[in-house]
């Protein structure tokens, strides 16, 4: 089967992608918005997470609850989350309600209300996740790992540091949205059934404007070091490893990303069978790629929790 992939890029820049798929009465999109915990200012660290959350609280002509009622009236499966780069907001549904999601979708990004008192429950929200970590000392060590391996801002943790969380206010949130939604920098895109021309059609009465935005830059600092260890009161060790190997345009990047999936594939893997089933020296094991955009090379990323 030959796949397609449509493309159309607003005057401002803001890229729209899809991949049409016939066979389905269902449709995913997502919203890809240049204010990833990598580009936020210093001692913002968890800003995007609380931002993620805030603009969900009331936008438009409508409040925190009427837009949550309104949402879920589509039958939206709705996502989020904050990487190095980006914040993603997006969802799954139903393909005939597509043009109303994104309308909701674009009221979140251009017009979210920001109310004081529901970003005090966000940064609440992301002060509880980032003590759930205690819970979770799989996820702290990886976070960890990335944050020591690659050099400063791109390591840092989208989920937050609790100090920079407690002194970050609305007015400073308030700013990172109005200098950080970059619309020439935002990329939307959407999969399953849809009409690709009257998903642009709407995206540029939504969107458009005449002016590009220039693209915000990183000055990358120093790595935080080769070796750390994180004290734990608990029975079990978690080890992360991280390593440099091929580039995105490197002639065995596949080659690279097929290893890699030789060594994950959860309890059938290569990896996880000779160390755990064979040597049962650890409960899990697994291994995953990841690149980075400005950094120098992308990373080989080993786990062994």
């Amino acid at each position: 089967m030959t796949e397609r992939f449509d493309k159309h890029i607003l005057k401002n820049g803001m890229v729209l992608l899809g991949e049409p798929m016939e066979a389905v009465a269902s449709v995913a999109f997502g919203f890809m918005l240049p204010s990833g915990a990598g580009i936020l200012p210093e001692g913002c660290c968890g800003a995007g997470g609380v931002i993620a959350d805030w603009i969900f609280r009331g936008a438009g002509d409508k409040n925190s609850r009427q837009l949550g009622d309104a949402l879920d009236g589509l039958g939206l499966a709705r996502s989020r989350s904050v990487g190095s780069s980006h914040i993603t907001i997006g969802a799954a549904l139903e393909a005939g309600n597509l043009a109303q999601a994104v309308d909701l979708y674009a009221d979140i990004i251009l017009k979210p209300s920001l109310k004081d008192d529901q970003f005090e429950l966000a940064r609440q929200l992301a002060v509880d996740g980032v003590l759930s970590l205690d819970d979770d000392p799989r996820q702290k060590v990886m976070l960890k790992l990335r944050e020591q391996f690659y050099p400063s801002p791109l390591g840092r943790s989208p989920v937050g540091e609790i100090a920079e969380l407690k002194t970050l206010t609305a007015e400073k949130a308030k700013q990172i949205i109005n200098d950080n939604f970059n619309l020439s920098q935002t990329i939307f895109a959407v999969a399953g059934k849809y009409d690709f021309d009257a998903v642009c059609h709407q995206i540029e009465r939504l969107f458009q404007t005449d002016r590009q935005q220039a693209v915000k830059s990183v000055a990358l600092g120093p790595k935080a070091g080769k070796y750390t260890h994180i004290d734990n009161d608990g029975a079990q060790v978690h080890i992360g490893l991280m390593t440099g190997t091929v580039k995105l345009a490197d002639e065995d990047y596949y080659n690279a990303r097929v290893a890699v999936s030789v060594l994950s594939g959860g309890m059938s893997a290569r990896l996880f069978t000779k160390v755990r089933e064979e040597r049962g020296l650890c409960y899990a094991i697994g291994a995953r790629y990841s690149a980075k955009r400005k950094s120098k090379e992308p990373k080989l990323d080993w786990k062994a929790p």
